[in-house]
């Protein structure tokens, strides 16, 4: 009985989410996004990062600049992952 009332419960969720508010859609604005698709986060990047280069390099600004780069990375890694299994299914 439980399994039915999940079933059923995700059934509505899947039509609610992907068909109706066209998730796919805004799966593929978010790649093109963090893609660089429209620049936008290369540009938000430059941003970020032109207050860190203008002052001289210390272990705590390189520390800074790592992480930045490496959200960076696990974002875009992340949508790629999710995207695809979308666009497979």
């Amino acid at each position: 009985m439980h399994v039915s009332v999940a079933l059923n419960l995700l059934q509505r969720l899947w039509s609610l989410v992907v068909e109706n508010a066209d998730f796919l859609s805004h799966l593929r604005t978010m790649k093109e996004f963090f893609l660089l698709g429209r620049g936008e986060l290369f540009l938000a990047f430059i941003d970020q990062a032109n207050a860190m280069l203008c002052v001289p390099l210390s272990q705590t600004t390189e520390r800074g600049i790592f992480v930045l780069v490496l959200t960076i990375i696990i974002i875009i890694i992340i949508i790629i992952i999710i995207t695809n299994d979308v666009d497979s299914n």
